[in-house]
């Protein structure tokens, strides 16, 4: 009698575990990727959100309107309330400008608070008794220099 060469029932069941080991292990891995990739989405979109703010931001017009604040409804965030901290530069024109913004991280529901700080030229936003005394000390300097042979 010959025997046929064949599978035996323990070497199946353990090709199947080591299957549904492998088929496991890369499903895992494959959630994990999807998941990683809404989240980059995700964190994606509420930048874009924050940036386009401090650009609607920048771009108001009436200095005692960017001093002033206020808040603004925007897709991924929500409502995002905004402040402003001006302070005139040493040149005449010349701002700092260090904007807040505060909003609830959709994630942890926390709240969170961004700034940056921008430099802008603003000759409509400056008063003549601001800028006065700026042009007084920039023309003694570049007197003082011209004097000093300096240039």
């Amino acid at each position: 009698m010959a025997r046929k060469s064949a599978f035996t029932i323990l070497e199946v069941v353990a090709a199947l575990a080591i299957f549904a080991v492998s088929a496991t292990v890369l499903a895992s891995a494959y959630v994990n990727v999807l998941l990683a990739y809404q989240a980059l989405e995700r964190d994606h979109r509420v930048q874009q959100d924050i940036r386009n703010l401090y650009l609607e931001v920048l771009n108001i017009e009436e200095r005692d309107d960017f001093e002033e604040g206020g808040f603004r409804t925007v897709p991924h965030l929500g409502e995002v309330n905004w402040r402003t901290e001006l302070e005139i530069r040493g040149v005449a024109n010349l701002f700092e400008a260090e904007i807040h913004l505060t909003f609830r991280d959709p994630e942890t529901d926390g709240a969170v608070e961004q700034r940056r700080t921008f430099t802008l030229f603003r000759p409509d936003w400056a008063t003549e008794e601001e800028n006065a005394p700026l042009r007084e000390r920039t023309r003694e300097y570049l007197e003082s220099r011209r004097e000093g042979g300096s240039f």
